[in-house]
C-alpha cells in the first residue's frame, strides 16, 4: 500500500514546514500543486523531496485539487491544505487505518474531526472533513469553493469516520479569518445563477456574512438553505444554530427564538450547541437559573459528543456553572466546575480568578505551589498577573521576577507592601516627568501640569533640546499611564 500526499499551495512558506513534517510520517509520496507562489514556498517543497507541479489558479479549487490528485501515484491519498496537519500521536493511526479498510473495496476513506485552532491554542470548533481516500478515477473534489468529494464511479461506495484521528487546522484564526470569508463571498456569489451553484452554496454565504457581522445577509441565505432540506455532511446540526444564533444577533422576538430552539434541541437530542445557545440566552435576558439548567444540559451532552463540535466552547460553559453555583452559595461544587473548566483550558480566566477567591486563605507559598502544578511561572507570568488578586502582592512579585517583567520601583514597593517606599518613588518620579515637561514641553503641555507644579518651573538643563525632545514623548507616555492609575 502507497499513500500520497497531496496539497495546494499559494505562498505557505510559514505553514508548509509544519504540514511536510505530518506528512512524511504517513505518505512515501508528496505532490504540492503550486498556484502562484511569490515566496519560498516551491523550493522549500522540493528540498523536502516533494514532486512540485505549477497550475495556473482559476479560482476553482476543485480544479487544483483534482489536478493534484491525477498527479499522485498512491493507493491512498491524503489530502490536507497547508495550514492542516496531524499530531504526532495520530499518524501512525493514519497508516493503520487506510491499511485496514483497503480490505474492504467499498469503502472509499475516511473522515478526520477537524479541530480549527486559535494562534493561541484553544479550539475554536470541531467538524469531520473527508481527509483521507483511496486514488479511484470516480472520486474527485466539485466545486469552486467549498469544494465537496464526490463519487461518480460504479457500484457502491461509502464514506467511514475515524472517530479517534484529529487534524489540526489553523486557517480560520481570527487574524486571517476575514479574508478568507470576503474571498468565499466572492467566488459563491459568482456562481450563484450559473450551472456551477449548488444548493448548498447558501449556507456557505451563510456562514461567510456571519463570519463577518452582516446578519441580515446570514439570516437571508440560512433561511433559503434551510428549505432546500440539503444537510451539511459533518456538521448537520450547524445550519439551524446559524439561523437561530443569526435571529440572536437581529434581536428577534423572544418566543420566536425560543421556539426555535425548542424545535432544534427536539431534532437533535444529542447536539451540545443547541442548549449552549440556549444558556447564553438566557444570561443575556438576566435568566441565571435558566442559564444553569441549559449549561447543564450542555456539559452532559458535550461529554458524551464524539467529536464535540464545541469543544473550545465547553471551558467556558463549565466557568459559568462555576459561578452559577457560587452565587447560590454552593462553593464546592462551583470549585469542582472550575477546576473542570482549567482541565479543558488551563487559561479560563473567569475559572481560575473564581478559584483564587476560594482559596483567600491560604498563604502565598501554598498558592504559589498549587498554581505551579498548571502553570509556568516564565511562560504564564502575563497571564498569570491578570489574574491575580490586589492583595496578593508578593505573589504578583514573584511572577514578574520569573517573567522578567519590567515594572516601574513605585509598583514593586507596593507589590511588597511598602507603601511608604511607593510613596516616595511615585512622587519622585512623577516630578522627574513634571520637570521635563516644564523644561521641553509646549505651553499646551505645560498648561495641562497643576498651578502649583507650574510655578515651581525649573530652567532647562544641559541636554540639548533635540534629547530632550526625544525623551519627552516617552515621559509623557508614562506619565500620563502614571497619573489614570493613581485617579
Amino acid at each position: 500500500m502507497k499513500i500520497s500526499a497531496c496539497v495546494i499551495v499559494r505562498d505557505e512558506e510559514k505553514n508548509l514546514p509544519r504540514w511536510i513534517a505530518s506528512m512524511q510520517k504517513i505518505a512515501e509520496e508528496l505532490v504540492v500543486v503550486d498556484t502562484g507562489s511569490k515566496d519560498a514556498t516551491p523550493e522549500i517543497a522540493r528540498r523536502a523531496g516533494a514532486h512540485v507541479y505549477a497550475f495556473d489558479w482559476c479560482d476553482d479549487f476543485s480544479a487544483a485539487k483534482n489536478f493534484a490528485i491525477d498527479r499522485a501515484t498512491g493507493d491512498w491519498i491524503v489530502f490536507c491544505d497547508a495550514d492542516e496537519y496531524f499530531p504526532a500521536e495520530d499518524a501512525g493511526k493514519v497508516r493503520a487505518a487506510a491499511a485496514r479498510l483497503s480490505k474492504e473495496p467499498s469503502v472509499l476513506g475516511f473522515f478526520c474531526a477537524r479541530k480549527n485552532i486559535e494562534t493561541d491554542g484553544r479550539v475554536r470548533d470541531v467538524d469531520l472533513k473527508p481527509r483521507v481516500f483511496r486514488k479511484l478515477p470516480g472520486l474527485r473534489y466539485h466545486g469552486r469553493i467549498h469544494e465537496v468529494l464526490e463519487y461518480t464511479g460504479t457500484g457502491k461506495g461509502e464514506m467511514r469516520v475515524a472517530e479517534d484521528i484529529q487534524v489540526l487546522h489553523t486557517g480560520y484564526a481570527a487574524e486571517v479569518l476575514p479574508e478568507k470569508l470576503r474571498r468565499n463571498i466572492r467566488l459563491l456569489e459568482a456562481a450563484r445563477g450559473t450551472a456551477e451553484e449548488r444548493g448548498v452554496d447558501a449556507y456557505y454565504l451563510a456562514e461567510s456574512y456571519y463570519g463577518l457581522g452582516d446578519f441580515s445577509r446570514a439570516l437571508l441565505h440560512i433561511e433559503a438553505f434551510l428549505r432546500t432540506g440539503l444537510r451539511v455532511v459533518g456538521k448537520e446540526e450547524r445550519p439551524l444554530s446559524l439561523c437561530i444564533q443569526a435571529k440572536i444577533r437581529l434581536e428577534r422576538p423572544a418566543g420566536e427564538i425560543l421556539a426555535d430552539l425548542a424545535a432544534a434541541e427536539k431534532a437533535y437530542p444529542k447536539a451540545p450547541i443547541f442548549p449552549w445557545i440556549r444558556g447564553q440566552y438566557a444570561l443575556e435576558r438576566g435568566d441565571k437559573e435558566g442559564a444553569r439548567e441549559a449549561f447543564y444540559d450542555c456539559a452532559a451532552r458535550g461529554e458524551e459528543a464524539s467529536p464535540n463540535p464545541i469543544e473550545g466552547r465547553m471551558a467556558g460553559v463549565y466557568a459559568a456553572l462555576g459561578a452559577l453555583s457560587k452565587e447560590r452559595g454552593e462553593l464546592a461544587e462551583a470549585a469542582d466546575w472550575w477546576e473542570k473548566a482549567l482541565a479543558k483550558n488551563a487559561y479560563e480566566k473567569e475559572a481560575l480568578a473564581g478559584l483564587l477567591a476560594l482559596l483567600s486563605a491560604a498563604d502565598d507559598a501554598e498558592l504559589i505551589a498549587y498554581l505551579s502544578r498548571r502553570y509556568d511561572a516564565k511562560r504564564d507570568a502575563a497571564f498569570l498577573l491578570s489574574v491575580l488578586p490586589e492583595e496578593r502582592g508578593r505573589i504578583a512579585l514573584y511572577y514578574l521576577r520569573h517573567g522578567h517583567i519590567a515594572v516601574p520601583p513605585w509598583t514593586a514597593y507596593r507589590l511588597a507592601g511598602n507603601l511608604g517606599a511607593a510613596s516616595a518613588a511615585l512622587f519622585e518620579e512623577r516630578s522627574a516627568l513634571c520637570r521635563v515637561i516644564l523644561a521641553a514641553g509646549s505651553a499646551a503641555e505645560r498648561a495641562s501640569l497643576p498651578a502649583a507644579v507650574r510655578a515651581a518651573s525649573l530652567a532647562p538643563g544641559t541636554p540639548s533640546e533635540y534629547r530632550m525632545r526625544r525623551a519627552l514623548s516617552v515621559f509623557l507616555r508614562e506619565y500620563a499611564a502614571v497619573r489614570e492609575e493613581n485617579v
